[in-house]
């Protein structure tokens, strides 16, 4: 990536446009990316709970993460119940 990300111009890839092995290409990179994902979330996930066994954090706290410069990094925050969507107000005669 650029060191100024201020001045780059970003145009988008039309990927439908790719020939066959650039297509292939294209797609295990995605493919890698989605299990990296669920990868990275089991990884959280478990990491959470043996903090709260270990009792390094409260049951009612989660943690953040961070992976900036290769290295981890957590930090507790307290875990938000969603509030209940509430009906919006409708404009009635």
């Amino acid at each position: 990536m650029a060191k100024n990300e201020a001045n780059v111009a970003w145009t988008e890839v039309d990927t439908g446009s790719f020939d066959k092995p650039l297509k292939a290409a294209y797609g295990e990179l995605k493919a890698a990316q989605q299990v990296a994902k669920e990868k990275k979330a089991t990884f959280e996930a478990a990491f959470v709970t043996a903090a709260q066994k270990a009792e390094a954090i409260d049951d009612d706290q989660t943690l953040m993460f961070s992976y900036r410069f290769g290295k981890l990094s957590v930090a507790p925050k307290a875990i938000e119940e969603k509030p209940k969507a509430t009906a919006k107000p409708k404009f009635r005669f």
